[in-house]
């Protein structure tokens, strides 16, 4: 169970990857999507498994963690980006 949350923390990351293997935005955008579908089927079978705190749903646990998700993702893009730019 731990590694699937660490999973969640670093999956916006991967971005960086995927900027150094191609610049084609289509495919950046289509793994980002792969990406943020995993992470919350993760939160959802989490949310299914385990007990969570009542005070805690699921939607705005994903509301949130896309927030996070798509910020960390375009800043990793951009920023792996304008480094192998120069």
């Amino acid at each position: 169970m731990l590694w699937m949350m660490v999973g969640l923390g670093v999956a916006p990351w991967m971005g960086i990857g995927v900027r150094l293997l191609t610049s084609k935005f289509i495919f950046i955008l289509v793994f980002g999507l792969i990406l943020w579908f995993v992470g919350t089927g993760i939160m959802w079978y989490v949310f299914r498994i385990r007990e969570v705190s009542k005070e805690q749903r699921l939607p705005l646990t994903i509301f949130v963690w896309t927030l996070q998700f798509i910020t960390f993702y375009l800043a990793s893009i951009l920023v792996a980006g304008a480094l192998t730019k120069h």
